[in-house]
């Protein structure tokens, strides 16, 4: 695109922590599909390339962090960035991926997973050794949980789980 903005990009992302990771694309040089521009790229390969180079942790799966990816709809003239519940949530962060993908105020959010049920697996070691691990799972017409699984795995081998239900 010519002029003084920024060309806007496609592209996939996480969220690891606070920090987000991206791969983008271009829009004139992005892929087709369908009535789509989209990223070449998909989140399991990306992020072991990712992991290969050191930019993302490597004691970590793709899917243990949230995660989202942006697309063009040739049809509408419109982009559409679609993350987990917990990212669209975060309003910073929603705002710094638009910013830094250079995407339109009229870009649409939309909940991954095609409207379905969306989930995030978090994991996280605390200071006395204990690995924690979050499932939760989310509605995504409210964004509200639906019902979140909690494991704790003690260094002795000792594991904790708890289900807990929403309303």
């Amino acid at each position: 695109m010519k002029g003084c903005n920024p060309e806007p990009l496609v592209g996939i992302f996480w969220l690891v922590g606070k920090h987000l990771v991206m791969d983008t694309t271009p829009l004139s040089e992005a892929g087709k599909y369908g009535d789509f521009k989209i990223h070449g790229g998909d989140h399991v390969n990306v992020w072991a390339e990712m992991e290969k180079r050191g930019e993302v942790p490597r004691d970590s799966d793709y899917e243990e962090h949230p995660r989202g990816r942006s697309n063009f709809n040739t049809k509408t003239q419109r982009f559409t960035l679609f993350a987990d519940a917990c990212i669209l949530r975060k309003k910073n962060v929603v705002a710094k991926l638009m910013s830094v993908m250079h995407l339109p105020d009229d870009t649409a959010l939309s909940y991954d997973n095609n409207g379905k049920l969306v989930g995030e697996i978090n994991h996280f070691r605390t200071t006395d050794g204990k690995s924690v691990t979050t499932n939760t799972q989310y509605n995504s017409n409210t964004g509200r949980p639906t019902s979140q699984t909690v494991n704790v795995s003690e260094s002795n081998g000792i594991c904790v789980v708890a289900l807990i239900v929403g309303r």
